[in-house]
């Protein structure tokens, strides 16, 4: 549903609401006022929509730089034998991408020059967020304790973990896990 949830289609006040009913109308046990959509794809245009920077954080994470202190290895994530499978972590030069505009279509412009100098944002395989969000994704799997933490935050999660709480956490876990496959298979393939 990830890459269809765009405000042209489901624009609108959400409202979780119960089954019970009171006095002919639903319980209302949470509410999102300005929801972020996550398809880039607004009323106006793809280009002008208002999910656009969601819409990144679920396609192109950044992870064009070193690992930072306390960062799961390779190893630790994926184990000896995959990780010696798996390519090695590169950081990429963004200032190639410069120069190849400066040499074919942009030789006398620079409105464009500020755009590589975040390079950091790129995203590529292997990088210290993509392991450390696996690691999460596995403390999601078989951790109802961080699985409750998340919902916690979440519009009418209070109500969710006090009703049918097994349920909704199975519920929740495979949802979660099904989003951040969709965010780690766009790390693990892109080779840019």
């Amino acid at each position: 549903f990830i890459d269809f949830f765009n405000e042209t289609t489901y624009a609108g006040y959400w409202k979780l609401v119960s089954d019970t009913q009171k006095n002919g109308e639903y319980n209302i046990v949470g509410s999102m006022d300005h929801p972020r959509y996550t398809f880039q794809e607004g009323f106006l245009s793809t280009g002008l929509a208002p999910e656009d920077g969601l819409w990144c954080s679920f396609h192109f994470t950044p992870g064009n730089y070193e690992d930072p202190a306390n960062t799961p290895s390779r190893e630790m994530v994926h184990g000896e034998l995959v990780s010696n499978f798996l390519s090695p972590f590169k950081i990429r030069d963004t200032g190639e991408g410069w120069k190849f505009l400066q040499k074919y279509s942009f030789k006398e412009s620079t409105q464009y020059k500020k755009d590589f100098t975040h390079g950091n944002l790129l995203n590529r395989p292997q990088s210290a967020l993509s392991r450390q969000m696996s690691m999460d994704a596995i403390k999601c799997a078989t951790d109802n304790t961080r699985l409750e933490s998340i919902l916690s935050y979440a519009a009418g999660g209070q109500y969710i973990l006090e009703n049918n709480r097994e349920d909704n956490l199975h519920r929740f876990r495979l949802i979660l896990l099904g989003i951040r496959a969709h965010v780690l298979r766009y790390m693990g393939a892109s080779r840019f």
